[in-house]
């Protein structure tokens, strides 16, 4: 039997959303971060003129003596992570005068791949 830990999960994340019958995620644009490595787990690029960021935070199953509490509080734990990475910068401004608005506008998403 598989373990569903954490990268069994962000792998059939990814899987799902670049092969949906309506997605726009560009297979080449979609960064994924290893255990134990700072930042999100997955990002996904899409949209027209790649604008669109979904970023995912996964969790797994935990196999340890005490998993029914620490599956309990996984979410939690997601949740926060998540909530910290949240960029709501819509726009780049010009370094040269600080006025000019200078890149497009991007589209966020956040979502939180789970297992319990």
């Amino acid at each position: 039997m598989n373990r569903i830990d954490e990268t069994y999960v962000a792998k059939q994340i990814i899987n799902f959303m670049e092969n949906k019958k309506d997605g726009n995620w560009h297979h080449e644009k979609t960064k994924k971060t290893n255990l134990h490595e700072h930042g999100p787990d997955i990002v996904l690029i899409g949209g027209k003129r790649n604008s669109e960021y979904f970023t995912i935070e996964c969790k797994g199953k935990s196999y340890a003596k005490s998993a029914k509490s620490i599956n309990k509080e996984g979410w939690l734990t997601a949740l926060g992570q998540i909530i910290t990475r949240m960029n709501v910068k819509r726009f780049s401004v010009s370094r040269k005068d600080g006025k000019t608005i200078t890149g497009i506008n991007r589209a966020y998403k956040y979502g939180l791949g789970l297992y319990w």
